[in-house]
């Protein structure tokens, strides 16, 4: 059986959604955890909407680690 990891950006006060109306700088410890994240996962379960709004973005992407990270998978 495989591990389902669930990795969600939420705000002290619960709010879940756009997440770029509330983090406005991702620091060296967000990109460090989002790389320790990362690093051992090999596929990625997207929603029909994510992946919509996402396939035309990622792959010209230069975000990194998560750029070559979702392009790989």
């Amino acid at each position: 059986m495989r591990k389902l990891v669930v990795y969600t950006l939420l705000s002290v006060d619960g709010v879940a959604e756009s997440p770029d109306r509330f983090i406005f700088d991702f620091d060296e410890e967000m990109y460090t955890n989002l790389s320790r994240v990362i690093e051992t996962q090999d596929a990625v379960l997207l929603g029909r909407g994510t992946y919509e709004e996402w396939a035309s973005d990622w792959p010209d992407s230069n975000h990194e680690p998560f750029a070559s990270f979702i392009n790989g998978v």
